[in-house]
């Protein structure tokens, strides 16, 4: 099993959201103690080619342009 993981994913919080901090270090720690063969890589970002691959270039564009989060569970980063 290959695990794709950011640790910066902890540096994403908002009060009332279920992922928080303590439950991402929390999760990936156990999964490496429960399964030590697992191999763990860092996540990239994706390229132009590979996100339209997935999702259409509307959709892309509204990504792109958001000047706010999607909704409550669905956060806008830049």
């Amino acid at each position: 099993m290959i695990i794709f993981h950011d640790p910066r994913c902890v540096e994403y919080f908002s009060p009332g959201h279920p992922e928080q901090p303590a439950r991402i270090t929390g999760s990936a720690a156990v999964l490496k103690d429960r399964h030590p063969k697992w191999e763990w890589r860092e996540s990239f970002a994706a390229d132009e080619i590979a996100l339209l691959r997935a999702h259409s270039p509307e959709h892309l564009a509204r990504v792109r342009n958001a000047l706010n989060d999607f909704d409550a569970d669905t956060p806008a980063h830049r």
